[in-house]
């Protein structure tokens, strides 16, 4: 619907891109720009500027500026991903006029709709609208990267009532995170994260994740923020104690914050109580040596990670139920690792394996030759010997009876890590062996 004339005086309060990810290259593809407009009545609306009128807009629409808006069309706003709770949207075309004003305080740089951390369980997996959360910044890590290879980064929120909460930050918004962290004054800071999604991992806590439209805010001037930090030194003054600072910590699971940091030699001591029961740790430990008696790759089944059974060159999935066409090989490497308390082994599977070795299977594979791979664990391995990590270890009642090759389910390299072979020395649990030539 055609909106004439009317003239609105707003103030562009957000401005950011979303993208898309072309399936013939897998390169980010920019599909639209979107701006979050607020009034003098502090409502909220959105804009889609499609890539065809970006010329007619910016760089003139910047965040914080204000705008007299005329001729301009109301219409339907997204059905999922709305970055404001609304069901109407701004639309403009060739008629449309946005001038630029001289600025008034009568309409604030910042409008949020903080979601409370004992709301956010009921939006898991909700896409309608994105939410905005505020918290006290507890912790925060180091970039690292996942298992689907792409950067991300992790941090902590208290709320008013001390619940915590995780934000994941992925790629471009883990580096604004940290540039913004870097420019932060030294003691409490207090955070507005925008544009973020409630998901869950394998089991693991709800998390908050981060999206085209994330952003994060740093001990701004607004109401949420005011608000909490009034609550949090208030209630701090009456404990004789301080709202303390951020501390920087390693993240390895997404829920790590209920997983306790344990030596080698705590998990070569637990007992479980049950042959089901599965418990998880964090543990530090550099990587002193690869099993040589236990390969280094598994025939895989094409749809699932699991290992399949070959009999009379006919492939079975057991996971899967049926025969299958063919089969594929994934890492399976079975790695010594030492802390100041002891040694065991761990299993590094496909992602976190190639992770930390750089090259995927198949590229090892290729260079060796389908005709000539064999067990014997291929020199370049052997540059992960000397790293230090921290390992997301999980123990089950496979791993007593002295079998140890803890399962690991995620990991990140620690900083200072690197690797102490020196022209490819091959070893194994009992020590170095001899050396063999990297090619």
């Amino acid at each position: 619907m055609a909106i004439k004339n009317i003239l609105i005086h707003v103030r562009a309060t957000r401005i950011w891109e979303s993208y898309t990810i072309d399936k013939n290259n897998f390169q980010k593809k920019l599909l639209n720009t979107k701006v979050i407009f607020v009034d003098e009545e502090q409502s909220q609306i959105m804009v889609q500027i499609w890539n065809n009128q970006k010329e007619d807009y910016f760089p003139m629409l910047k965040e914080g500026s204000f705008y007299a808006i005329s001729e301009f069309r109301v219409v339907p706003i997204l059905k999922a991903y709305r970055a404001v709770a609304t069901e109407l949207a701004l639309g403009f075309d060739h008629n449309t006029k946005v001038v630029p004003k001289e600025d008034t305080d009568r309409i604030p740089y910042f409008r949020f709709n903080p979601t409370k951390f004992e709301d956010m369980p009921s939006l898991l997996w909700d896409t309608k609208n994105f939410i905005e959360v505020v918290g006290l910044l507890e912790e925060y890590g180091d970039q690292e990267t996942a298992s689907n290879r792409a950067k991300k980064l992790d941090i902590l929120l208290l709320d008013s009532r001390n619940n915590n909460m995780i934000v994941t930050l992925w790629e471009d918004k883990a580096a604004q995170f940290q540039e913004g962290l870097q420019q932060s004054n030294e003691g409490p800071i207090f955070v507005i994260v925008t544009g973020l999604l409630v998901k869950k991992y394998s089991g693991q806590n709800i998390v908050l994740s981060s999206g085209d439209a994330t952003k994060t805010y740093f001990n701004i001037d607004c109401t949420p923020i005011t608000e909490l930090k009034h609550t949090m030194v208030a209630a701090a003054e009456k404990n004789n104690t301080n709202v303390s600072p951020p501390n920087k910590k390693v993240f390895v699971s997404t829920a790590e914050n209920a997983l306790k940091t344990v030596k080698i030699q705590n998990i070569l001591d637990i007992e479980l109580t049950s042959t089901s029961e599965m418990m998880r740790f964090i543990c530090e430990a550099s990587i002193i040596s690869i099993s040589k008696y236990d390969g280094w790759y598994y025939n895989s089944c094409p749809k699932c990670p699991k290992s399949i059974r070959i009999d009379s060159n006919t492939f079975y999935c057991d996971s899967c139920k049926k025969e299958i066409d063919g089969y594929t090989q994934r890492y399976k490497v079975i790695i010594g690792v030492q802390d100041d308390s002891g040694k065991t082994t761990f299993t590094l599977l496909n992602n976190d394996a190639e992770q930390l070795i750089g090259i995927p299977v198949q590229g090892i594979i290729a260079n060796l030759g389908q005709d000539k791979l064999t067990a014997d664990i291929p020199p370049v391995l052997n540059n992960i010997i000397g790293k230090k990590c921290a390992f997301e270890v999980k123990v089950t009642s496979f791993n007593r009876d002295g079998r140890a090759g803890y399962t690991i389910g995620c990991l990140m390299e620690l900083p200072g890590s690197s690797s102490g072979i020196k022209g490819g020395r091959s070893t194994d649990d009992e020590g170095p062996s001899k050396k063999i030539r990297l090619d």
